[in-house]
């Protein structure tokens, strides 16, 4: 018989009783960054904590320079987040990105559920929405909808 390949094991599914809490962020980065380059930054901030970050907006300046704009999934694990603990990790996050990529934060909001986004790309099209309204902070363009 053939042998089996051993394959990587997925680490048991985790699920909390507790709701995540979600935060947009938007960095200012040099052309060459790439947003791949970014999200690992801010996604080894806390393995634990952070569930998932995604670039939802990218938008290009002048002078050589980019803006991304992140959405980060926190997910605690044993009880809600207070105020001072979510923005700790957000200073943590904001701290990451800048020493990976060199860049600094245009803007920090409190995210909204992906419904939102999702109308926001059906709405402007994806490759619309980095050029649509970009001087409206990101929170108003999700409210908007």
């Amino acid at each position: 018989p053939a042998s089996k390949q051993k394959s990587a094991a997925r680490a048991a599914l985790a699920i909390s009783d507790l709701l995540p809490v979600s935060r947009d962020f938007g960095f200012v980065v040099d052309d060459k960054v790439q947003a791949a380059e970014l999200l690992k930054a801010v996604k080894g901030v806390d393995k634990v904590l952070i569930a998932d970050a995604q670039v939802f907006d990218v938008y290009k300046l002048e002078g050589g320079k980019t803006s991304l704009a992140v959405e980060v999934t926190l997910q605690p694990r044993e009880k809600t987040f207070n105020d001072a603990e979510i923005e700790a990790l957000s200073a943590k996050i904001v701290a990451a990105a800048q020493k990976s990529s060199g860049s600094h934060v245009a803007r920090i909001g409190a995210g909204h559920d992906t419904s939102n986004r999702n109308r926001l790309e059906e709405a402007e099209g994806p490759s619309q929405g980095a050029k649509a309204g970009h001087a409206q902070s990101l929170c108003e363009r999700r409210q908007a909808l």
